[in-house]
């Protein structure tokens, strides 16, 4: 039965009937959740809310009792061989099926849970992630930076502050900056971390961070690179142990916290990729909703804003592209090139880094979508790797409940949307009649 607080769509258990009479082999259902949320400040929409594909890493760290279904004698089976306590423990058993039968797990694409907002409490996480199966042994932390020294203040005090039982060093990449910034940064860095654990180089060039970043990791020692911007902080001190573990599982292609910005809101919580319509191409980009913020999962990438790899995943997938993604979308070249050899991003949400974007690096909105266009040309087909990351899609139809809370809310919803489209209605017969602005 679903949670009274968080409905099903109306008619969801003959929705589920036919699913099971459609696909007798199928031994579980589940399905997505719909929010209440404004879009752009001021539109009120329905939102559908898309879980990732089922994996034993996060899922074991959610609560799916109202989002499945699972067929009884299963769940008899699982009682009597003592792998759940009860018939009524569906949680237990959709776990299971996903460690064992994955292939029987389907999703019913007909079916919405009401869960009325993205803070919902239906996506904290109610079970710690399993630990780490190895341990770092040695880390290098990469840093490049031109110029502004006040701003390696917090960069460096947030290396300090980790504690780690790994050997570690630092690498600071000079690109260009005057003579006296490059002493106040080396000043600073054996005030802050002390002599032994600096190594200072140098890149005379135009500015490129991936060729910077490859020469960081072609000079570094540890086993695990962590790729780190110069004004980004590693607030919880055991940051840079746990996404240095974390990517050297097998697998793995890189890992990295929670990034937060200003007033401590979600910069990056993962990455999820969107596959091309009719009207828009693929879209690959940072996760700033907060469902399971904290929970450790697959993501679509890693923002390199602070990222650990293994020299091993490094040689596998190759360097970074110097010629093509000099800065923008280099990461996400390497994520996607990661994802292509079929290796895993992990979101360490337990842990937590500052970076407010743009204070670094000064872009043009221009370059950006030039870069866009580049990358979507070479990764077509990169849609394919929707279902790893959390998602969030605007609907366009509304559905309906029969919970009288949910049903409210969905009215509103509706009677927002007729007021808009009258509007809408009214603006383009004043242009009509009043064509202010018309070209002659």
């Amino acid at each position: 039965m679903p949670d009274p607080a968080m409905p099903l769509s109306e008619k969801w258990d003959l929705r589920l009937r036919d699913g099971m009479e459609s696909h007798p082999q199928i031994k579980a259902f589940h399905w997505d959740d719909i929010v209440r949320r404004y879009y752009a400040g001021t539109r009120l929409d329905p939102f559908r809310v898309k879980w990732p594909k089922p994996d034993t890493l996060f899922y074991a760290q959610a609560n799916h009792e109202s989002r499945c279904a699972i067929d009884k004698k299963l769940l008899k089976q699982l009682v009597g061989r003592g792998l759940i306590e009860s018939a009524t423990d569906l949680n237990g058993a959709f776990l299971w099926l996903i460690e064992n039968e994955p292939e029987a797990i389907a999703k019913l694409d007909t079916v919405v849970r009401y869960t009325g907002r993205l803070s919902s409490s239906a996506y904290d996480r109610v079970k710690d992630p399993a630990m780490p199966k190895v341990q770092a042994q040695s880390i290098s932390v990469i840093v490049n930076y031109r110029d502004m020294p006040e701003i390696m203040d917090a960069c460096l005090r947030g290396i300090a502050r980790q504690k780690v039982t790994a050997r570690l060093d630092v690498y600071l990449i000079d690109n260009d900056s005057l003579p006296q910034n490059v002493e106040a940064v080396k000043g600073m860095a054996a005030d802050i971390l002390g002599p032994d654990m600096v190594h200072h180089l140098s890149y005379p060039h135009p500015f490129n961070k991936s060729a910077q970043d490859n020469m960081g990791v072609a000079k570094a020692a540890g086993e695990v690179v962590v790729l780190l911007n110069n004004d980004a902080e590693m607030i919880s001190v055991d940051c840079l142990q746990s996404i240095a573990d974390r990517a050297l599982e097998d697998n793995v292609a890189c890992a990295g916290p929670l990034m937060i910005g200003d007033k401590d809101r979600i910069v990056s919580n993962g990455v999820f990729i969107r596959p091309a319509t009719e009207t828009m191409h693929a879209l690959v980009r940072e996760n700033e909703m907060p469902m399971f913020q904290n929970a450790v999962r697959k993501s679509g990438g890693i923002s390199f804003c602070c990222a650990a790899i293994s020299k091993c995943a490094w040689e596998k997938i190759g360097t970074l592209d110097e010629v093509v993604f000099k800065s923008q979308y280099n990461d996400a070249d390497f994520f996607v090139r990661g994802l292509e050899l079929g290796m895993d991003h992990i979101h360490v949400g337990t842990s937590i880094c500052r970076h407010e974007p743009g204070k670094s690096e000064a872009g043009s909105k221009e370059k950006a979508l030039r870069q866009l266009a580049l990358f979507c040309e070479r990764y077509p087909d990169m849609g394919r790797f929707c279902d790893i990351e959390f998602d969030v899609i605007k609907q366009k139809s509304i559905p309906k409940f029969s919970d009288a809370r949910a049903k409210k809310e969905m009215e509103q919803v509706r009677l927002w949307r007729k007021a808009r489209h009258h509007l809408g209605q009214l603006r383009r017969g004043l242009r009509r009649v009043f064509p202010f602005g018309a070209s002659r």
